[in-house]
């Protein structure tokens, strides 16, 4: 393969640890294996940074300007903002590096950013969509379905598709909501989530009892049902809090341990302490990245009891691909997001989501180990065939190729 530039657009990236961010690196990792000259811009969403332009594994980020003035409190300058910064950064690079292609990734804010220069420099755009942002906003109680700046956002988003050569998704159910709006088939590839088969392995049966996560956090002989991510109110939390107490009637020695920070801590928190079982159910808040695998490694069971919202139809995670690959048996609700990972039955459990009993069923039903451990064999195959990163990233050649 002839060397090809490409200049990736982020919202954030590494050092910050997201999904998102660790979706960015993996691509970046990858292409720059594959022979392809990449490097990378962050909007001023990256926050402060020391240096302006820095290099993190071998590959060259440049990070935007940040807005100092007192009035970016208000969303739509603080907006602007970002795309004008953005728009700075990119054309200086352009004029630079000249890349054969921008590679822009959602939100919107970066293509609005690039299209004009690309344009000018006659460039091709590709547009990557992971998530359509205004519906996440839903969820943070920022916007509504029927305000301005939600129907405006999503007016936006489609006009940019119309306009880029090419748009990538990372599922299905983004794809077809895309095709609804009116995009062309043929210029939508979607691009899935993966694991990256190097650091997220089957962990080694370790036993509780000599484990110090587990000893501390008394976990010992319990049967450990567990939540790893941030907390967000659309992870679904309070279900599975409020299915354990029926749970703990059928598994006496089961422990919920839920581990991440986010909006809702605090909210399932004082919920949890209401259930006769409060002390049984575990909030570690914030822990370092570094030590998640020791969590993974206590777990019996993961669960993403998801809520059914147009987000979480629409949009697929990486926690359950991460929990298959880690060798976990997964329970999660039947949203339209995880029923393009989880095979009922075949590679994990799925319940109606906001529904506790059935919630309660499948934990039960999963509790029993040999149809956990067929599970987990197929979870493992899976992601193993399926869902690595070479296979992911390697469907960008042929975008690349349609482009140039």
């Amino acid at each position: 393969m002839s060397t090809k530039k490409i200049l990736h657009l982020f919202d954030h990236s590494i050092p910050l640890q997201s999904g998102y961010s660790f979706r960015s690196r993996a691509i970046l990792m990858q292409q720059k294996q594959m022979g392809y000259e990449v490097k990378a811009i962050t909007s001023n969403r990256q926050g402060k940074t020391a240096h302006n332009q820095e290099s993190i594994d071998g590959i060259e980020f440049y990070r935007s300007d940040m807005g100092e003035h007192s009035f970016y409190r208000f969303p739509i300058v603080k907006q602007i903002e970002t795309i004008m910064s953005l728009r700075t950064k990119i054309k200086a690079v352009v004029e630079d590096w000249w890349p054969d292609v921008i590679h822009s990734h959602s939100p919107v804010l970066s293509a609005l950013a690039a299209l004009s220069i690309c344009r000018h420099y006659h460039i091709p755009l590709v547009y990557e969509i992971r998530a359509f942002w205004e519906d996440a906003a839903v969820d943070y109680g920022t916007h509504s379905e029927l305000g301005l700046r939600y129907r405006l956002i999503k007016y936006l988003e489609t006009k940019v598709c119309m306009q880029a050569n090419h748009i990538t998704t990372i599922c299905d159910g983004l794809k077809n909501d895309l095709l609804s709006r009116g995009i062309s088939n043929n210029k939508i590839t979607v691009i899935p989530n993966a694991v990256d088969l190097s650091k997220f392995t089957q962990v080694a049966l370790i036993s509780k009892n000599k484990h110090g996560i587990a000893q501390k956090y008394q976990l010992q002989n319990g049967f450990v049902i567990g939540f790893i991510g941030s907390l967000y109110a659309y992870e679904g939390l309070d279900v599975a809090i409020e299915a354990f107490r029926s749970i703990k009637s059928v598994i006496p020695n089961a422990k919920l341990l839920i581990v991440g920070d986010g909006p809702q801590l605090e909210v399932w928190r004082r919920i949890a302490q209401t259930n006769k079982f409060a002390n049984d159910i575990i909030f570690t808040g914030k822990v370092p990245h570094n030590e998640v695998k020791m969590f993974y490694e206590i777990i019996d069971v993961l669960v993403y009891p998801r809520k059914k919202m147009r987000l979480t139809d629409l949009v697929t995670p990486l926690k359950p691909l991460e929990a298959m690959a880690m060798g976990k048996g997964v329970v999660a609700s039947d949203v339209g997001g995880h029923k393009e990972l989880i095979r009922n039955r075949e590679n994990g459990l799925l319940f109606r989501a906001e529904d506790a009993q059935d919630f309660k069923n499948k934990i039960i039903e999963i509790s029993n180990k040999k149809l956990r451990e067929s599970l987990v064999a197929r979870g493992l195959k899976f992601v193993t065939l399926e869902r690595n990163w070479p296979n992911s990233v390697k469907r960008y050649e042929n975008v690349y190729e349609q482009c140039i």
